[in-house]
């Protein structure tokens, strides 16, 4: 799985060769590419949240007594942690996309 901090590395290095007037067709299959990639990333993370919720689940019915609660306490961290990171994930892509849009999308990417 992608990094989101990679992620982010490659998406302001792209928008900033796009925003110098770079319209080529490797800029464009390459935006298509990291699009793919980072939208995957999200979906994993995505998942892995869905298995922090049910471990929760799991959690609360077994009792909040010492080391649950702390464990519950690690999982809403670790789970907001990862909502944060994949909302702005989504929000750079976003962005990614928009730039792909403009310079011809997936006509460009298919030249």
């Amino acid at each position: 799985m992608r990094e989101f901090g990679e992620l982010a590395t490659d998406i302001e290095a792209l928008a900033a060769r796009a925003a110098a007037g770079d319209r080529s067709l490797e800029i464009a299959r390459a935006m298509e590419d990291l699009l793919c990639d980072g939208y995957a990333a999200c979906l994993q993370v995505d998942s892995h949240i869905r298995r922090l919720d049910r471990r929760r689940r799991e959690l609360i019915a077994l009792g909040e007594e010492g080391h649950r609660s702390n464990d519950l306490r690690v999982l809403d961290e670790r789970r907001e942690c990862l909502e944060r990171c994949a909302a702005e994930a989504r929000r750079n892509l976003a962005a990614l996309r928009e730039r792909f849009v403009r310079i011809g999308g997936v006509q460009a990417a298919l030249r």
